[in-house]
C-alpha cells in the first residue's frame, strides 16, 4: 500500500486538491458499484455483453476498481518530470473540477 500513498502525493503535489477529489469519486465509484445492479454498472461503463455473462456483479465492481487504481498508477508513473502537460496532471484538472461541480462527471 505503500505505493498507493505515493501515487496519492504525486498527484497532490500535480493539483493542490486532486487527492480529496479523487477520493471522493472512488467513495462514490464504490457506492455506485455496492447499489447497481449488474446492468446499470455494464450500461455506465460500456461492459460488453459477452463479459457479462461470465462474471459476478461482485467480480466486475472489483475488476473496476482494480482498473481505475491501475490508471492513476500508471499516470503517476509519466508523472515525471511533474508539471501540467502530464497525464495525471490533466486528469486531476477533470476530477477537481467535477468535485467542485459536486461530483457529477459526464
Amino acid at each position: 500500500y505503500e505505493y498507493y500513498t505515493r501515487v496519492t502525493e504525486s498527484a497532490e503535489r500535480s493539483m493542490v486538491g486532486c487527492a480529496d477529489a479523487v477520493r471522493t469519486a472512488f467513495a462514490m465509484l464504490e457506492e455506485f458499484l455496492s447499489q447497481a445492479s449488474v446492468d446499470e454498472i455494464a450500461e455506465r461503463f460500456s461492459v460488453c455483453k459477452p463479459l457479462l455473462e461470465s462474471t459476478t456483479k461482485e467480480g466486475l465492481a472489483d475488476d473496476l476498481l482494480f482498473l481505475a487504481q491501475q490508471t492513476f498508477a500508471n499516470l503517476n508513473m509519466a508523472n515525471y518530470p511533474p508539471n501540467n502537460m502530464t497525464g495525471l496532471h490533466k486528469t486531476c484538472v477533470s476530477f477537481v473540477d467535477a468535485a467542485a461541480k459536486g461530483g457529477s462527471g459526464p
